[in-house]
């Protein structure tokens, strides 16, 4: 189990690790009720590349694990060097209720990922939980959702090149590294990201930081 001190490493080194736009709300301990308006909100934090170099970005609502993803409600397409903020409504369908498994992605419509150019830099919202929802999860997200990866279908076709990309980094990283996840897997029973909408990108979630984090950056937690 991490301690509060290596909880705080893991925490700064994934900010440094995303350091672009930062979304402001939601945050973890949000539940949006369907049906109401809810407002994503973002910053710039300071760090390259700034809002500026993201530019033009689709935002979505998301559930998935390391290596699948699913887009589950579309929300748009903004510049968001120019909108620090949109607003719009769940779906009352989206999925199950009362379950933090949602998260808001941003896919830059030109920049591309600085540890892996073969797909879009993203900024992701922590998870947060939506109340009211009459809709459930179908077979593949709700696998997606416990960590499993799905092996069929067009989902699995668009994650091959993502997951094969996390598999290399996860090969190379040394056992402390498996470790890092397989703790953070089992604190949260939740897994982050890459993608199946628009191109797999090699990150990972880490609850107890928080935070997605570059597979590329996942060296910075082998001690």
């Amino acid at each position: 189990m991490f301690s509060k001190a290596t909880a705080l490493i893991l925490a700064v080194a994934a900010q440094s690790a995303l350091a672009k736009l930062y979304v402001v709300a939601p945050v973890a301990s949000t539940t949006w009720a369907v049906g109401t308006d809810v407002t994503v909100q973002w910053q710039d934090d300071g760090s390259s590349p700034s809002l500026a170099e993201m530019g033009v970005s689709s935002l979505g609502v998301y559930a998935g694990n390391s290596i699948e993803q699913t887009l589950l409600q579309q929300v748009g397409t903004l510049d968001v060097s120019v909108n620090n903020s949109i607003t719009f409504k769940i779906n009352s369908d989206i999925g199950p209720n009362n379950q933090a498994v949602y998260f808001m992605r941003f896919s830059s419509e030109t920049l591309k990922d600085s540890t892996n150019t073969a797909y879009p830099a993203q900024a992701f919202s922590a998870m947060f939980a939506v109340s009211g929802s009459t809709g459930t999860f179908n077979s593949t997200v709700e696998a997606q959702v416990q960590g499993a990866s799905s092996a069929s279908g067009s989902t699995a076709a668009s994650a091959t090149a993502g997951a094969s990309s996390v598999a290399a980094v996860v090969a190379k990283s040394s056992s402390a590294a498996s470790s890092v996840k397989a703790t953070a897997t089992a604190q949260a029973a939740v897994a982050a990201n890459s993608t199946t909408a628009s191109g797999a990108s090699s990150r990972f979630y880490l609850p107890t930081a928080g935070a997605f984090v570059a597979a590329g950056a996942l060296s910075a937690f082998v001690l």
